[in-house]
């Protein structure tokens, strides 16, 4: 298991006995998510103090920490190759890197608003973004907007695919969880 708190402290423990195996303290300030990648031999965590870090699962070492955010890193999710990165933040952009060099791969930018989630297609060939508005959705390789919708009245506060691709469910401050199917075509940019 893996938590995450206000503490600046990731924390990896045994599910069973409720033991820390792993306190992982390099962030300054509080981290805000965190994330398994796909073969569980890394963790990616996102924080307040707008860094982006890749740990080591069996050792416990920080292999990565790129602070190219100029704000708050607010998520951080794995492709579900495990090949790649993606990280948002409340300088409104999503950055993709390369899971095994940390090469910059691309940045998807929309700078009117924060961007409060960042999540894979199950294929890996889209990104999901939401923020203080919209639900966009992204190529993942070309970073072209394929999709974007106001699904919400307030800000959209997660997103998540289904298995299967065809929906997205979205959950709001304005207390609702709607999903929308992915049929991009009927709204492309």
């Amino acid at each position: 298991r893996i938590s995450s708190n206000d503490l600046n402290i990731l924390k990896i423990w045994d599910p069973i006995t409720g033991s820390d195996i792993f306190n992982l303290d390099k962030h300054l300030s509080s981290v805000y998510c965190c994330d398994w990648s796909p073969n569980g031999s890394r963790i990616a965590s996102a924080s307040k103090d707008s860094t982006l870090k890749i740990w080591d699962t069996s050792s416990g070492l920080c292999l990565f920490n790129f602070v190219d955010h100029r704000h708050e890193v607010t998520f951080c999710s794995w492709s579900p190759d495990g090949c790649r990165v993606a990280s948002s933040s409340e300088d409104g952009t999503v950055k993709i890197r390369d899971a095994e060099t940390g090469l910059l791969l691309s940045s998807l930018i929309q700078a009117e608003s924060w961007i409060w989630c960042c999540t894979w297609s199950p294929d890996g060939s889209m990104i999901a973004t939401t923020d203080d508005k919209y639900l966009r959705v992204w190529q993942a390789n070309t970073g072209r907007l394929m999709f974007h919708d106001q699904p919400h009245s307030d800000v959209i506060w997660n997103c998540s695919w289904s298995p299967d691709g065809l929906q997205l469910a979205t959950c709001s401050f304005d207390c609702s969880v709607r999903l929308i199917p992915t049929l991009f075509q009927m709204k492309i940019n």
